[in-house]
């Protein structure tokens, strides 16, 4: 209690922000005996911060990998890989995919209950805990996000949760924080963490083109939401220039929803928020088509990080030159799409209500003419010489594919156009805290940051960063509770140890960089490479794992399937996931049904090593 007679309760740390950065930090906290505050201006675990998005942007931001959500496991190097130990705690996903499976059709039925609308964003089959490709799913992460929030709600003592609890005002003095909310909390604290988030609370730190800007200013007749969505008519009756981030508005969704039979939109961006946005889109309303403009190639993969750094470790991201490197293998790695996202896109291609567009260039004005059609239609003309041509090469792997291609001289005119390019949050130190707080400097040492705007790795920009540096930060702080007071973790839950920090210096620094000459995969990728000629290395999927990661077990699936029993949207989704992985790891992946032929001729090593002999 304060000494200062106020009655105010004081705290070892106070988090703002329950995010996935402020809840593992608070979890972390919580567990090893602290007392912990934590304040969230809306509903606890969402990773997207915009106040009027609601439940349904569970995770559509870039920097965010619902699929790495790595926290409930502790690696051990083995023999032929990395192994892994569940922890029995709430923070570990996988052990409970199932059970998160479950509650989360429960919740899909009873909202189709309650609206007599199908729901999109939770998916109809049951859930099992093999098939690894399942935490991609935002229902599934929303469940383990909201497990964690639960847990430090209820779990632990001296942990409290409060939830639509804007901080309004905070101080410091004599080595004390005191935080206040616009809902009257009062709390003081030993020390502070500020988690606040990618996108801003009204999302303004979302980034916009230059071109649509210029576009907006000069045709007044176009809605535009770039700076106050509440000024969105009921029915606009004109077209609509939105912000990705817009899509979970209410106001907005009903607009979108009352389009008439024949309406298009437009969605510019090439990240997984651009594709999940158009196929939100779609689903809102059966008259509508969707455009997606991208700079492409499109490529697919489970994870948005390159391979090598599932495993990655405290001690990887202390290693010299890891960030350097990491940075350059994300740069190659680029952003692919998860592969059940863009099959479902794929297959509303091949009904002509989706064209995915691959520019091969910046959506901007040396590529594009925006302009106003009939109707006041947003038009969109594509100028490049360069540009067509991608669209052309593109529009030929379609059909390779058996895909319906986008017509050559297709019209362009949309009744909406979308941004979904991302989001450039301002760099965020503990000295701009300080000065934005309005605080003094000695309260810098007792100012803890954990948000992707505070990054100082590569890494942190994804879950399994912040659950990293979570676990940092409150080991520092527990460091300074009374011994008395701190919680003894069991040696399997310490989560501190990870799979590197058993390897030696020179071989940490080459481990995490290189699957194919010498580098360390936590599924075994070398011992299936040396004896490719083994049994299980003869067959599809014993092949297809030199080629696709356990994460990539949606595109194993589809190449173990004969190529005459997948349709033209797996056809396509496939071909995008082995050119990106052919890429990164060098290797080639022969056609399944040729696979046991190659290995009859001795020929299946020198396939997977050169692709096939010029004839």
């Amino acid at each position: 209690m304060d000494p200062s007679g106020e009655g105010v309760p004081i705290a070892d740390a106070v988090v703002i922000g329950a995010g996935p950065g402020g809840l593992s930090t608070a979890f972390q906290l919580a567990r090893r005996g602290a007392r912990v505050v934590t304040f969230e201006s809306e509903t606890a675990g969402h990773s997207f911060s915009d106040e009027g998005a609601k439940p349904v942007h569970h995770l559509r931001t870039s920097g965010y990998l619902s699929n790495l959500v790595r926290d409930g496991f502790d690696y051990n190097l083995g023999s032929t890989g990395i192994g892994y130990d569940e922890l029995e705690h709430p923070a570990s996903l996988f052990p409970r995919l199932e059970e998160y499976g479950n509650l989360a059709e429960a919740g899909r039925k009873g909202l189709e209950q309650l609206t007599g609308k199908p729901v999109h964003d939770i998916p109809e089959y049951s859930y099992g805990y093999g098939d690894t490709s399942e935490p991609a799913l935002r229902s599934i992460f929303f469940a383990h996000m909201s497990r964690v929030a639960q847990s430090v709600a209820q779990d632990h003592e001296n942990s409290f949760l409060c939830e639509r609890s804007p901080v309004s005002k905070v101080s410091f003095q004599d080595g004390l924080y005191t935080v206040e909310t616009a809902r009257g909390h009062k709390v003081k604290a030993r020390n502070l963490v500020m988690a606040t988030g990618l996108t801003g609370k009204n999302g303004e730190h979302a980034r916009q083109l230059p071109i649509f800007q210029d576009y907006a200013e000069k045709n007044p007749q176009v809605f535009e939401n770039l700076s106050d969505i509440s000024k969105l008519p009921e029915k606009p009756g004109r077209p609509l220039l939105l912000q990705e981030r817009s899509l979970g508005n209410q106001a907005v969704r009903q607009s979108l929803a009352a389009l008439p039979e024949g309406s298009r939109a437009a969605v510019v961006g090439s990240g997984e928020s651009a594709l999940k946005g158009a196929l939100e889109m779609l689903h809102l309303n059966p008259n509508l088509s969707v455009d997606l403009f991208v700079k492409g190639p499109i490529e697919a993969s489970q994870v948005q990080i390159p391979p090598e750094y599932f495993q990655f470790s405290d001690a990887i991201l202390a290693t010299p030159g890891s960030d350097e490197r990491a940075r350059s293998e994300s740069k190659r790695f680029g952003t692919p799409l998860t592969p059940r996202s863009l099959r479902l896109f794929f297959e509303l291609q091949q009904t002509g209500r989706a064209r995915l567009l691959e520019m091969g260039e910046r959506f901007d004005a040396a590529s594009v003419n925006l302009g106003t059609g009939e109707d006041s239609k947003i038009t969109v003309q594509v100028t490049s010489a360069e540009a067509l041509k991608s669209l052309e090469r593109s529009r030929a792997g379609f059909q390779s594919s058996g895909m319906l291609s986008p017509e050559a001289d297709a019209p362009y005119e949309y009744d909406a156009v979308v941004q979904a390019i991302g989001y450039r949050p301002p760099p965020l130190e503990k000295l701009d805290v300080l000065k934005q707080l309005n605080l003094p400097v000695e309260a810098e040492d007792s100012m803890f940051v954990n948000t992707t705007g505070s990054t100082t790795h590569q890494m942190h920009t994804t879950i399994p960063g912040l659950a990293i540096n979570g676990r940092l930060l409150a080991k520092e702080i527990a460091s300074k509770l009374p011994q008395e007071r701190i919680t003894e973790l069991k040696p399997t839950q310490l989560l501190d140890v990870g799979a590197f920090d058993h390897t030696s210096e020179e071989r940490l620094a080459e481990v995490p960089f290189s699957l194919k000459s010498g580098g360390l995969d936590e599924f075994g990728f070398n011992s299936y490479y040396r004896h490719l000629d083994r049994e299980d290395g003869k067959s599809p999927s014993g092949v297809s794992r030199l080629i696709f990661t356990e994460f990539d077990r949606s595109l194993r699936t589809m190449y173990e399937k004969l190529p005459s029993e997948r349709t033209p949207a797996e056809e396509e989704t496939l071909r995008r996931g082995q050119a990106l992985a052919e890429r990164m790891r060098g290797l080639h992946l022969p056609p399944s049904d040729q696979v046991d032929e190659l290995s009859r001729a001795g020929k299946l090593k020198e396939y997977v090593d050169n692709g096939p002999s010029p004839e």
